[in-house]
């Protein structure tokens, strides 16, 4: 990272959840998803309202590069687990179960492998 002093591993990788997360709130912005910040002096919770339910995260102010929407709606009072969950679910419910394969035969997705199944072949789903 370019310019940024850490004092341990453990804060690098909170910073890339945290920066993570935020990546996540815009592109869920972008396609039309409730999101936003409720404002605490130290850490601002930033909630995403997935089709799945509500997520949130708790993120340092100082570490906060998008100027999200204030959020009006209170927590639901889930816990990780939930949360969790309705992301899996969400990533799940986005994968096409169905795709053109390069080869032009239609392939499945097969969720337990990630990858699609086409005329005897596997094509990870990456590759086309």
């Amino acid at each position: 990272m370019s310019g940024r002093r850490t004092e341990s591993v453990a804060d690098e990788a909170y910073y890339d959840r945290n920066q993570a997360a935020q990546a996540m709130g815009v592109m869920a912005l972008q396609l039309g998803f409730s999101v936003g910040i409720k404002d605490d002096p130290e850490w601002p919770i930033l909630y995403i309202d997935l089709p799945q339910g509500q997520v949130s995260w708790h993120i340092p102010k100082k570490e906060l590069k998008f100027d999200f929407p204030p959020y009006s709606k209170d927590w639901d009072k889930t816990g990780t687990n939930t949360k969790r969950v309705r992301m899996q679910e969400y990533i799940r419910d986005s994968i096409p179960q169905q795709k053109k394969c390069w080869c032009g035969e239609t392939a499945q997705y097969n969720s337990e492998y990630g990858t699609y199944y086409c005329g005897g072949s596997i094509h990870k789903a990456y590759d086309r």
